[in-house]
C-alpha cells in the first residue's frame, strides 16, 4: 500500500484536524497522525477537496502540536 505523508496541519479542536494542500485523498481514506513525541493516533477523512481535508481522529486532538504533528494518508 503506497502512502503519502504531509506536514501541513493547519487546525485542530475536539476530533477533527485541517490539513491543508493534500492532493488525490478521497473520503474514507485512512489516515496515520504521528505527534511530536512519536504518537501515533488513527484517523479517516470524512471531507476532502483541493484546499483542504477535514480528518476524524479517533484518539482525539488533544496535546497536538501541529508544527511538529506528521499526517499519513493511507
Amino acid at each position: 500500500m503506497s502512502s503519502k505523508e504531509y506536514r501541513t496541519a493547519a487546525a485542530a479542536r475536539g476530533g477533527l484536524l485541517v490539513v491543508a494542500g493534500v492532493p488525490e485523498v478521497a473520503f474514507g481514506d485512512r489516515v496515520q497522525i504521528i505527534d511530536g513525541r512519536g504518537r501515533t493516533r488513527t484517523g479517516q477523512v470524512i471531507r476532502a477537496s483541493a484546499e483542504e481535508v477535514l480528518v476524524l481522529v479517533f484518539e482525539g486532538t488533544e496535546d497536538l502540536d501541529l508544527a511538529s504533528t506528521w499526517v499519513r494518508f493511507l
